[in-house]
């Protein structure tokens, strides 16, 4: 036996594998912050800033808000209000849908290969679904976190304007995978219409 083949164990630790992935990413980007929230605890947020200094020179905090950070600006609300924590849930929504669909459309392609008949038009319109699925996740997290920066920064800082901006920036990475992901679409299309011809031959 080969050791690259995929036997039933295989599929079902990869099974494991996405569902666990799409669990953890509800709980980690949603759930967490969730309960900090209805637990009253303090808002921690990064901030994008457009100095290179972790804590630009002149910015000053609101009464209560602790500024720190390394990388970064972080800012932490003690008591922040509604508005800054559904700004800061809402890119991590997004991503736990995404990913739920995408788990869900992996599942199925697996099944397909599992059962011997990976060329098929379900596969290819999972494939397709999954390119968009991440086209539009990665652009609207982007925006959301954008926006997050600029709600959190209003609450935060006495002069946010000239510190935070709202910037968009497209990530290349997430859309090249959508390329590929297109064309690995189109290449089990093509081998779909093989089958289908083969099969009427036969």
């Amino acid at each position: 036996m080969s050791v690259l083949s995929f036997n039933r164990w295989d599929y079902l630790a990869t099974k494991v594998l996405v569902g666990g992935a799409v669990l953890v990413t509800a709980a980690t980007a949603v759930i967490a912050p969730l309960i900090q929230w209805l637990r009253d605890e303090p808002l921690h947020w990064d901030l994008t800033v457009a100095h290179d200094a972790p804590v630009p020179r002149g910015v000053e905090a609101q009464s209560g808000v602790t500024l720190s950070g390394t990388d970064g600006l972080r800012v932490t609300l003690p008591q922040a209000d509604a508005g800054p924590w559904i700004a800061s849930l809402l890119p991590g929504a997004l991503l736990a849908v995404a990913v739920a669909v995408v788990g869900w459309l992996l599942l199925r392609l697996l099944r397909a290969t599992e059962a011997g008949q990976p060329f098929t038009r379900q596969t290819v319109r999972s494939l397709r679904v999954i390119a968009i699925t991440v086209f539009v996740a990665t652009l609207a997290i982007t925006f959301a976190e954008a926006v997050a920066d600029s709600v959190i920064a209003g609450a935060a800082l006495l002069d946010s304007v000239s510190t935070v901006g709202l910037t968009f920036s497209i990530p290349l990475v997430p859309l090249a995978f959508c390329v590929l992901l297109t064309a690995l679409a189109e290449a089990f299309a093509r081998g779909a219409v093989l089958q289908d011809d083969v099969e009427g031959l036969v």
